[in-house]
């Protein structure tokens, strides 16, 4: 349901808009200007016509723009869905889902600063909205400000505290944040609820590693790899924590698996296991 990262595989997912959407959105928009002692403003008409037939007409539009950049986006054509969402936002500005899906569209394109101001337009316009919520959550993780990100995730946690894909994010952030101890009793909690969370059990392997527990740390990853064996971020991350505890034939598996389906990571066991041919070790991510 929620974004995943760089070690999950997932994506956000935008938005369709339809009528009745857009007509709630208006009349929240109508109470806040009651609130803060503003007024709305009616439409004018050259030609004739009602008011209310225009208002219907923009909103036909707006749904129109905001469908158009979901579908480009789903072709990658993001810089013509930035172009359709901003038309959709020039129109009506306070409508959360489109800013969201502006976000998820700036991210796909590496603009995350761009995608992080939207964030914070989607969700100030719809506080307390799961989406809104894990888009800006996740805009900070890749933006690598990890302590934004566990505030930003606890509170999604709050938002939807049965979600054990949200608790897992929130422990993916803490380990960046250097907090894997917290993060390992998390993702314990999830793998508990959920035992074939291949993505919890990584995460935890990952936690163990930054904790230099390589045992712990090669029994989590093993455990992924068999719930989720064509990953091979996994599988990486399993030959690499192999070759660390000096299992040569565990990490040696692992890149014979991984030699036609990704040489680049395959070629990084090889390089640890022989590491005298390396300077530099890598990383599980």
């Amino acid at each position: 349901m929620y974004r995943k990262f760089r070690f999950v595989s997932a994506a956000a997912v935008l938005v369709f808009l339809t009528i009745t959407q857009f007509e709630i959105q208006a009349q929240e928009k109508a109470v806040n200007e009651k609130r803060v002692g503003t007024s709305a403003v009616g439409l004018k008409i050259s030609g004739g016509g009602t008011a209310a037939a225009a208002e219907k007409a923009l909103s036909d539009r707006v749904i129109d723009l905001n469908n158009l950049g979901v579908a480009l986006t789903a072709e990658a054509r993001h810089d013509e869905a930035v172009t359709a969402f901003t038309e959709a936002l020039s129109l009506e500005p306070t409508l959360a889902a489109a800013h969201v899906n502006l976000s998820i569209t700036y991210e796909r394109l590496g603009r995350l600063s761009e995608a992080l101001e939207s964030a914070l337009d989607g969700l100030e316009l719809s506080p307390g909205d799961a989406r809104a919520q894990n888009q800006l959550c996740g805009i900070y993780y890749l933006s690598q400000k990890f302590s934004e990100a566990v505030n930003c995730f606890e509170t999604l946690a709050k938002i939807v505290p049965a979600d054990a894909e949200a608790r897992s994010q929130l422990a993916a952030a803490l380990i960046r944040n250097g907090q894997a101890e917290r993060a390992i009793n998390l993702l314990q909690e999830v793998i508990a609820e959920v035992p074939l969370h291949a993505q919890a059990h990584n995460s935890l392997g990952f936690a163990y590693f930054r904790l230099k527990k390589y045992a712990s740390a090669s029994t989590a990853f093993k455990r992924a790899v068999e719930i989720d064996p064509y990953s091979t971020l996994f599988r990486f991350n399993l030959g690499i924590t192999q070759a660390l505890n000096k299992n040569k034939p565990g990490a040696l598996a692992q890149y014979k698996a991984l030699k036609e389906a990704d040489p680049d990571r395959a070629r990084k066991i090889y390089n640890l296991v022989y590491r005298d041919k390396i300077l530099v070790v890598p990383q599980p991510k």
